[in-house]
């Protein structure tokens, strides 16, 4: 069986399945998770740190006591929403609670992103610097919100759970007018390895929307700048983006390509430990999952205000969507003396067992659940 059909039957799967009482509880109360659901029901890949919010997420409602039901964020099959006292997620199935229920179930939208106004119009702004440099558009690569991510939830839900900071959350309250409680990302508490020191080795870390996360200029800059390595890990790669710089890719002796690749792999241990900083260009996001994960070895973060890292002393800001801010921000960064590199790594690594881990994930998300349904 192809490729195409595995993933038609098992998009056809998660729009049909409801888990019923996850964990087996006889609690009164009820809620309704509306996340992703293949967490539930496969193994973990290791692709991405959705994996453990969801469980995350889940372990919060039973420990509050919920009898815990799970479905995909874009799950179509007919509920009784009713029923619930917490409905909490996002997506077009979320959307059907506020439509169908009655007041007394509560709303909580949980944002892994920027709200899906901001997004659009930043993802599209990103797409018109790509044809206006390259002649073509490569929408297969931008991040467009549509219905299925829901649209409701954004305006009307009780409560927002914003991944993010003070950004995300002033973003946010230009559309959404109930209380909004920012939160911060996951990572996996993975071994590691110590550090080389080579301060001019970057790593870009990418799954979808590569236009999205300003790949093309970050690989045209390092085509100039052979005197810098970087190590990319791509999910996959477009037939434009593959058309368009196959040569930066695969061909330049100071870019090194994995595609596929886990962030438990070989190869990302090896680029991990190689790297000095993780390059990010993003135009909007929650709080980037790679990032946080990078920076949970030492890896200083060399990104945008739109990756909503409190960088401060942790990090580098790129302070535009061209190659001069990049130019301006690698250029700091390779200027660093082997101290204010030791002192970053350490910075980091704090701020994420601080800001970004199961743990405070938890006791946090524990805490706005419980003021919420008050």
């Amino acid at each position: 069986m192809g490729g195409n059909n595995i993933a038609r039957i098992k998009s056809s799967w998660r729009k049909r399945i409801i888990i019923r009482n996850y964990y087996e509880t006889d609690f009164k109360k009820k809620a309704l998770l509306v996340y992703i659901i293949s967490p539930f029901r496969e193994k973990n890949g290791f692709h991405h740190q959705n994996y453990l919010t969801a469980h995350c997420i889940a372990d919060v409602l039973n420990v509050l006591e919920y009898k815990v039901d799970i479905c995909d964020y874009g799950c179509n099959a007919r509920i009784d929403y009713q029923q619930y006292n917490l409905v909490f997620g996002f997506g077009s199935c979320f959307d059907k609670s506020i439509v169908e229920t009655n007041v007394r179930t509560k709303k909580i939208v949980f944002l892994t992103g920027a709200h899906f106004l901001f997004q659009n119009k930043m993802t599209m702004q990103m797409q018109q610097l790509f044809y206006e440099k390259y002649g073509c558009y490569c929408i297969e690569e931008a991040r467009l919100a549509n219905e299925n991510g829901g649209v409701a939830g954004y305006f009307l839900a009780d409560a927002a759970v914003q991944m993010g900071n003070e950004v995300n959350k002033g973003i946010l309250s230009e559309y959404f007018r109930n209380p909004i409680y920012c939160i911060g990302n996951t990572v996996y508490d993975l071994p590691v390895r110590m550090l080389d020191f080579a301060p001019r080795n970057f790593i870009f870390v990418v799954g979808s929307g590569v236009v999205h996360k300003g790949l093309p200029m970050v690989l045209e800059y390092f085509k100039q700048r052979q005197d810098l390595k970087l190590t990319i890990f791509m999910h996959h790669i477009s037939s434009t983006i593959r058309k368009l710089f196959n040569q930066h890719l695969f061909d330049l002796p100071n870019i090194t390509t994995f595609v596929g690749k886990t962030m438990v792999s070989e190869e990302m241990h090896d680029a991990v430990k190689q790297s000095t900083f993780a390059i990010n260009m993003s135009c909007s996001e929650a709080v980037c999952g790679s990032t946080i994960q990078l920076m949970s070895y030492g890896v200083i973060p060399i990104v945008t205000k739109y990756d909503n890292i409190d960088l401060e002393s942790k990090g580098i800001l790129i302070d535009g969507f061209d190659e001069s801010n990049l130019d301006n921000a690698i250029k700091n960064a390779i200027s660093l003396s082997d101290e204010d590199i030791l002192i970053k790594r350490k910075k980091c690594q704090d701020y994420v067992k601080e800001k970004h881990n199961s743990v405070v994930f938890k006791r946090d998300l524990t805490q706005y659940i419980m003021d919420i349904m008050k």
